[in-house]
């Protein structure tokens, strides 16, 4: 029976074992067909829990590497035989739970391979309701054929002037002030930072970030061969001693930070902080790259690090969460001296951000959709966190009022991979802490906490299951850990 070699592999012990059966895979060592240790049998050979060879298992099945059939085991899959049926962004789970029926019956188990099975509260996704509206109204006027003829040829990398304005616009509405000149169209908030990567680093450089962020960040970082460093953190945000000790020690070339909303523990950077933060900065002559892709859902925000630093801070923010995620359209706001280099790295990368896409994105916030979606967003998550908070009660749920997602212990004695197994097994799927602290770093509030994402499911109602099904697996007691022999 196969047994992965995990020697030299950092981070998590399931990724481990997912991309040890990836490479084993590739090499021809597992065939197509070969059966798989079970679940309790793997983890006994590794000396790791079964929640864990259960997520590496599923890691591996969202892949496309391997099946599981019940009943029979789980087998490599052939590689020339497509996709699983099914197959998405994440894996399927295997059951999923219904609510006890009017007779007070048992909850029933039954497969989960129906989209509407799944209850995921992994995804950091808006609310799906507002998203085909703003869009409609958007494309209302977009079917002329000089308009398109216009906007469908080649752009200036930048974005043209129209479009720019149209980020000045919304970053008004977000409380920041910048001129057309300032503003480069980028693909999202993760094209964005890679453009400000490629732009102002090179391989080995230095890039700061708090210690926990967001998985994109570090998928960013290892793809461009930069170096990252996570500074340490408080309730409210990264330290700025830690800051002015990196600054001295490391000699940084970025600092990347989200102070409103940060993801994953919902922080919100008050003023006196981010003007700490601003004047280390500006006393370094560090660039400050600031994520703001969720201060559209905070009433009165804070200062931005922009508006107290704007000769040295790169803003970067998109309408990805606050009006659809398939607009793909963001924007920078940068120091003037900064949009040459800037563009040059969009040319360089990716020649230009789509015009019909910006286009689209314009006429949204021109017609004001845009805004009514926001506010839309912005309604619809404060009652979800209403509803997480009493459905939560009593548990160490860290979040904001205002945010997509909130930051959860997960109560002893439980292991965190066995409560996310335990709430896959129950239907839910939640990210565990370890996902935001990087591949190979270690961080104690990363190991004890999971994030959970309150608008991806559509309807409420099946939001409020998934959350008592958290707190019933959280109440419950953790099943006893395999020996070590």
């Amino acid at each position: 029976m196969w047994s992965p070699d995990l020697a030299g592999r950092p981070g998590p012990r399931y990724r481990a074992i997912a991309d040890a059966l990836a490479d084993d895979v590739v090499s021809g060592c597992l065939a197509a067909g070969e059966r798989l240790p079970t679940h309790r049998e793997l983890a006994h050979r590794l000396q790791v829990t079964v929640g864990t060879v259960s997520r590496a298992y599923a890691e591996a099945e969202r892949r496309g590497l391997i099946a599981a059939t019940v009943g029979r085991g789980t087998f490599v899959r052939d590689s020339e035989a497509g996709p699983p049926a099914g197959t998405r962004s994440l894996p399927e789970v295997a059951t999923a739970w219904r609510l006890p029926t009017d007779a007070g019956g048992p909850w029933s188990q039954r497969p989960a391979n129906a989209e509407d099975e799944r209850l995921d509260l992994s995804l950091n996704y808006p609310v799906p309701a507002p998203v085909g509206e703003a869009l409609l109204e958007g494309l209302r006027g977009m079917q002329d054929a000089a308009l398109l003829g216009t906007i469908g040829g080649y752009q200036p990398a930048n974005g043209i002037r129209a479009h720019r304005e149209a980020g000045v616009a919304w970053l008004r509405h977000l409380g920041v002030l910048a001129d057309a000149e300032e503003i480069l169209v980028v693909p999202g908030c993760q094209g964005g930072l890679s453009v400000c990567f490629l732009a102002l680093c090179r391989p080995g450089d230095v890039v700061l970030h708090e210690d926990l962020t967001w998985p994109g960040f570090h998928a960013t970082a290892a793809s461009l061969g930069v170096r990252t460093k996570g500074l340490a953190m408080d309730e409210n945000g990264l330290l700025p001693d830690a800051l002015e000790a990196a600054c001295r020690d490391d000699h940084p070339k970025l600092l990347y930070t989200m102070p409103t909303l940060h993801n994953p523990t919902a922080v919100v950077m008050p003023e006196d902080r981010r003007r700490a933060v601003a004047a280390i900065a500006a006393r370094h002559g560090l660039i400050v790259v600031e994520d703001d892709v969720y201060g559209f859902l905070l009433d009165a925000p804070p200062p931005s690090i922009r508006t107290l630093l704007p000769d040295l801070c790169i803003y970067v923010t998109s309408l990805s969460k606050a009006v659809a995620p398939g607009l793909r359209i963001g924007w920078l706001a940068a120091p003037v001296a900064l949009v040459p280099r800037l563009a040059a790295a969009i040319r360089t990368s990716m020649l230009m951000t789509s015009s019909v896409a910006a286009e689209l994105a314009t006429r949204t916030i021109a017609t004001g959709s845009a805004a009514r979606a926001a506010t839309a967003q912005r309604s619809e998550t404060q009652a979800r966190q209403r509803l997480a908070a009493e459905k939560l009660a009593g548990f160490d749920f860290r979040s904001h009022p205002s945010a997509f997602h909130g930051w959860l212990a997960v109560p002893p004695p439980w292991q965190c991979d066995d409560f996310c197994s335990a709430l896959q097994a129950r239907g839910v799927v939640v990210t565990p802490g370890t996902a935001f602290a990087g591949a190979g770093r270690t961080c104690p509030e990363a190991e004890l906490r999971v994030r959970l994402c309150l608008c991806a499911i559509a309807d409420r109602q099946r939001l409020a299951l998934a959350l008592d099904l958290v707190a019933e697996v959280a109440q419950g007691g953790a099943p006893s850990r395999l020996p070590v022999v």
